[in-house]
Parts: structure tokens; C-alpha cells; sequence
């Protein structure tokens, strides 16, 4: 609820504005939302917006991390009928990585990989350089999200699943060859780099395993982890839990 909230926040905040502010406003919205504790009171960087439009005063620079509580409160109560407390906003360092990483799918920013602060800098650092926990300079880019509906393969999640029937009623060589079909069925239609097809593999990988096919299912597990890398992420939990099972196979 957080993250979608603060996504309309930030498109409400975008839309006005021209390209060279953007950086500057996704960075303050950020030192808002993740860098309170760092500096309560960030100020929004200068931006370098066209002479004509400077005139304007964008309603960014006026966000501060009490307003923007304020907002994704208000939001959060308008849009799912929930009373989101204050305290659900008060984020410890590891829930700022989540939430940044989360906040960055959701309305498409791509960051520098650095390791950014979120707590307090200590009474005896005397690195100031840094006012704010993010930078415009740590807006990297701004991605387009485009959502679609995935078309899926009927006959190929019937012929997995009669695959696993049959391995269910004792009918292990006919199981393999429908399983196998159904690999195939999922590489013609989505292609081997879809998640679908990872899945597919994920399964058949768990399958060999539990029938003491070691080499086999290790090896369907590599390529399941290969697609999961490429197309969610290294951090995505999917990735971790095909990593994990991997472990188990070759334990």
C-alpha cells in the first residue's frame, strides 16, 4: 500500500515537470520517504530547468517527510479503506532497501548501485560531504513500465500436469516423455528466457529430484536459475529459492 501510494504521489510530482528536473525531484522525494533519519529536513537540489519555466516553483521543493506522510496516509485511507499508522512509516535500515527497491520497480527508477545511508551519521564522522542520503546524481535513468497480459499456453500446462498424473499412477516412462513434451511446448511458445519457462524447468527440476535423478535435476535447476538471473534479478526471491534448491540438490 506504501509503495503504490508513494507511485501516484511521484506521478502527480512528475507529470509538469521537464527532464532535467526529474532527477531532482525522484532524489527528494527519496531523501523524504528513506532519508529521514539521515536529515530530517532535506532540501530539494537545484535542478537545471529551462529560463522560461524557472519562474514556476515546482511542488516538489515544497515536500518535506512530514507532508509526504501526510500523503501516502491520506492515500493509503482513499484508496483501500485502511488507517495506515505513523509508525508504519518509521523504517529500519534493512526495510529502506526493501522499500527502495520496491518504490523503484513500481514507478521505474533505476538508481546507482552504491551503498546509500539511512541512518544517522555518528558524532565523530567528519565525511560531510554528503547532506542527503540520495543524490540527483544517483538517478541514473527513468524507464518507461508497461503492463500486458501475457498470453499462456493451455496445452502446454495440460500436458505437465498429465505428465504429473502419470508419474502419480506409477507410469514413470510415459510421465518423463509428457513432461519433456511439455518443456518443449514451453520453449516454442514463450521462448527459453521467459519466466514461464524457468518455472518449467523449477519443476521438472524438483521432479527428478524426488524420482533420484540427482544429475538430472541439478542440471534442470542451472538452467531454471539461469532464466530466474535473467529475467527477475538477481535479488528476486524467486532467484533465491532456486539458488536454495540447487543447494539441496547437490547436497
Amino acid at each position: 500500500m506504501v509503495v503504490r501510494a508513494v507511485k501516484h504521489i511521484t506521478r502527480k510530482l512528475l507529470s509538469p515537470l521537464t527532464v532535467q528536473e526529474t532527477p531532482a525531484c525522484l532524489s527528494h522525494v527519496l531523501n523524504c520517504l528513506l532519508g529521514y533519519a539521515y536529515n530530517p529536513a532535506p532540501q530539494p537540489a537545484e535542478s537545471a530547468s529551462s529560463p522560461s519555466e524557472a519562474t514556476d516553483t515546482p511542488a516538489y521543493k515544497a515536500l518535506t517527510p512530514e507532508s509526504l506522510r501526510a500523503q501516502i496516509q491520506a492515500l493509503v485511507g482513499s484508496r483501500f479503506r485502511y488507517h495506515l499508522p505513523s509508525a508504519a512509516l518509521d523504517f529500519s535500515p534493512a526495510q529502506c532497501v526493501a522499500y527502495l527497491r520496491d518504490v523503484c520497480l513500481a514507478v521505474g527508477i533505476q538508481i546507482a548501485a552504491r551503498d546509500y545511508t539511512f541512518t544517522s551519521p555518528s558524532s565523530n564522522t567528519t565525511d560531510t560531504k554528503e547532506l542527503t542520503t540520495f543524490t540527483p546524481q544517483d538517478i541514473v535513468c527513468l524507464l518507461p513500465r508497461i503492463k500486458d497480459a501475457s498470453a499462456r499456453s493451455m496445452f502446454a500446462e495440460q500436458t505437465f500436469e498429465a505428465g504429473r498424473v502419470s508419474l502419480a499412477q506409477g507410469q514413470k516412462q510415459l510421465g518423463l516423455e509428457l513432461l519433456l513434451e511439455s518443456l518443449a511446448l514451453h520453449e516454442q511458445t514463450y521462448g527459453f528466457l521467459h519466466t514461464e519457462t524457468g518455472r518449467c524447468y523449477a519443476s521438472l527440476a524438483m521432479i527428478y529430484h524426488h524420482l533420484d535423478e540427482k544429475e538430472a535435476a541439478a542440471d534442470f535447476q542451472r538452467k531454471a536459475i539461469i532464466i530466474s538471473e535473467r529475467t527477475s534479478g538477481l535479488d528476486d526471491p524467486d532467484t533465491i529459492h532456486n539458488y536454495l534448491n540447487l543447494g539441496l540438490y547437490e547436497h
